[in-house]
């Protein structure tokens, strides 16, 4: 039995020895094939793409250069900021001058209300000095007048003094008030 599993086995291993050599002779058949079909092919022409690709970065070339050529790609960031930054301040630059006139304006217009409240303060004590000033003499002139009026009714032309004795005594007329007396 041992022969035999010997045989057997050797049968296997002889065997799986044909199916390598059958697999690497078809490999090398397939390299050498692949081989072959590489050095036989030739590169291909290229030149036609080339010239397409050269034209097209002619003409690329030319749009770049246009493009390179406008304002706006020869500016700067801080050209760009400093832009910015006076369009900023001009915007406030009219606001700012305008709203310096309005405090200009409102201190002026308040140191005038200041003036005129003084000026109607003034006035306002002016007329209470006059208004007891001219209480004192009304007073002063009432009693003057009803003290000194018979006295200084003698002095008045026309015949003046015997109507204020009859308005005095209250009677109608001088010769009713002279009868009276």
């Amino acid at each position: 039995m041992t022969n035999q599993g010997e045989e057997d086995g050797a049968d296997h291993a002889a065997r799986a020895f044909q199916d390598l050599q059958a697999e690497v002779l078809m490999m090398r058949r397939l390299i050498e094939r692949l081989l072959y079909e590489w050095e036989d092919k030739r590169a291909p022409d290229y030149s036609l793409d080339l010239g397409a690709m050269r034209k097209a970065l002619i003409a690329m070339e030319q749009r770049l250069g246009v493009i390179e050529s406008k304002p706006a790609l020869k500016e700067t960031l801080e050209t760009y900021a400093i832009r910015i930054e006076d369009a900023g301040q001009s915007v406030f630059r009219e606001p700012k001058r305008e709203f310096g006139e309005a405090i200009k304006e409102a201190k002026k217009t308040g140191q005038e209300l200041a003036g005129l409240i003084g000026h109607l303060r003034g006035k306002r004590e002016q007329r209470k000095r006059l208004w007891k000033i001219g209480s004192v003499a009304f007073g002063f002139a009432l009693i003057l007048g009803m003290v000194g009026a018979p006295f200084l009714a003698k002095y008045l032309p026309f015949g003046w003094d015997g109507t204020v004795a009859s308005i005095v005594m209250g009677q109608p007329d001088r010769w009713d008030t002279g009868a009276k007396l």
